[in-house]
């Protein structure tokens, strides 16, 4: 599962035990839903489903139950699915950044690019401190070539997450692309020694291939 879900769903049970309101049989949708966090934290999504399905059963206004199988249904490609219950996140809570931040990114990588900004925009205004939404609107920004409002954001993301390896990276595309090689080249390194450190070689190769483009 993507390390965003593994966030949400730690913060959940390591915090908060208590029974979602509104339902009698709230305590089993609580169970179910703890659970379906436990298949999805092993890889079993399907199991997961199941269970959301069920705690949804039981508590038609869980939003948490709505979101957590949005995101494994965005896990499995359902993207479709996934919207659907990210709509419903956010018709029960509208101040639900998670719920717009998962939609946006949904709506970025099929290029509706508009609707994605709204949604990152969305996301800021209730959470000014959200790293992702900075960084994935800044993403918007450099495909529509927008590059300072892009830096700007890249510059905001570190900020708040300085150990976030694509951020460095995708920030540093962007110094390269304005001319300004010494930045791009330091967040490219400062991006392939973040990346090592945490095992992620996709973001390491990624760097090192804009590194040696702008050394030769």
């Amino acid at each position: 599962m993507d390390s965003y879900f593994l966030i949400i769903t730690a913060g959940f049970l390591g915090k908060n035990k208590k029974s979602p309101k509104g339902s009698s049989d709230s305590n089993d949708a609580n169970n179910y839903l703890q659970r379906g966090i436990e298949y999805a934290e092993e890889g079993q999504l399907e199991l997961a489903l199941t269970d959301f399905n069920q705690a949804i059963s039981l508590d038609s206004n869980y939003a948490l139950a709505y979101f957590l199988r949005g995101v494994t249904y965005k896990e499995q490609g359902k993207f479709k699915s996934a919207l659907t219950d990210f709509n419903r996140v956010i018709s029960i809570d509208p101040n639900d950044a998670k719920a717009y931040l998962h939609r946006g990114i949904i709506y970025n990588q099929h290029k509706k690019l508009a609707l994605a900004l709204t949604d990152f925009n969305r996301v800021i205004s209730i959470d000014p401190k959200n790293a992702e939404a900075y960084y994935n609107r800044g993403i918007i920004y450099a495909e529509e070539g927008q590059l300072e409002l892009s830096l700007h954001d890249f510059d905001r993301a570190i900020s708040l997450d300085p150990k976030n390896a694509k951020t460095h990276l995708f920030r540093g595309i962007i110094y390269s692309n304005l001319g300004n090689f010494k930045a791009a080249r330091s967040n490219f390194k400062k991006a392939q020694k973040l990346s090592k450190s945490q095992g992620d070689t996709v973001i390491a190769e990624k760097a090192a291939h804009e590194l040696a483009k702008i050394q030769r």
